[in-house]
């Protein structure tokens, strides 16, 4: 209306043939995303590689208090610029943080205010717009003008520190200054769910990101192989009994995607 272009024409010719270009590429990749993203929600994948990353500041019980939230805000960044960078959609990323983040807030003694921060952290803001992570924004770019993965990969990469950064020093200092402490803290190793192995968790988003950023295969291709491989290596660890465990993970990580 604005434009003075013509307005039925260019709804029909212009903007829905985008859309329909835009489909075979971002539809199909919101689908395979949200698919994955399930997998490591009820398997608990993603929270065993936020534990194992936790782990490696050393034992809870001996750490400060403001280490403890240093871990688990560097933790929680690291932990989602993973799944970012290996094909989970940003909305689902988020989704599947919750429990990992009330699970840091009790181990860090975080009053339940931030942990929306925690779970929109740093390192998934940041790894939306970096190079060689299969969000729609890069796979949209790259199909359009034919540009690689890691196309602008210095600039890109030093944005995605600065946010990283800047970010995690920012809730780190509103959270070790706030003398609020939470009720219910408990070390995180008291839980009883049962959780796949690191390993486990940890190869289908290393072939994911392998395949997709360095062998520069199809990132269709890419997330086929993460979820068939994450289905098999963390079997155990989904639900249900049979096949039929299986089809139902799938059926409702697509219609998530949807």
């Amino acid at each position: 209306l604005c434009s003075s272009m013509p307005l039925l024409d260019t709804l029909k010719n212009v903007y829905m043939k985008g859309i329909a270009d835009w489909m075979p590429v971002g539809f199909a990749f919101a689908i395979m995303g949200a698919c994955l993203g399930h997998i490591y929600t009820v398997s608990h994948g993603a929270e065993a590689v936020g534990r194992k990353l936790f782990t490696l500041w050393g034992p809870t019980e001996k750490m400060s208090r403001n280490r403890r939230v240093l871990a688990s805000l560097v933790t929680m960044s690291v932990m989602q610029a993973i799944l970012t960078f290996t094909g989970v959609s940003g909305t689902v990323v988020l989704l599947t943080s919750v429990p990992i983040a009330k699970a840091f807030g009790r181990a860090a003694d975080i009053p339940d205010r931030y942990l929306p921060a925690m779970t929109m952290s740093p390192g998934a803001s940041a790894a939306m717009a970096a190079p060689c992570a299969p969000t729609i924004g890069n796979i949209t770019a790259s199909a359009l003008l034919e540009t690689s993965a890691a196309a602008g990969l210095l600039g890109g990469f030093c944005g995605f520190f600065a946010v990283f950064a800047a970010g995690n020093v920012y809730l780190y200092r509103l959270i070790s200054k706030d003398p609020e402490r939470r009720e219910d803290s408990k070390d995180m190793e008291e839980e009883k769910t049962v959780y796949p192995e690191f390993w486990q968790a940890f190869i289908p988003l290393a072939v994911i990101f392998v395949t997709y950023s360095l062998l520069r295969w199809d990132i269709m291709v890419s997330l086929t192989a993460g979820i068939l491989l994450a289905l098999a290596l963390m079997r155990q660890a989904i639900p249900g009994r049979g096949g039929r465990k299986y089809t139902e993970t799938l059926n409702l990580g697509f219609r998530n995607g949807t």
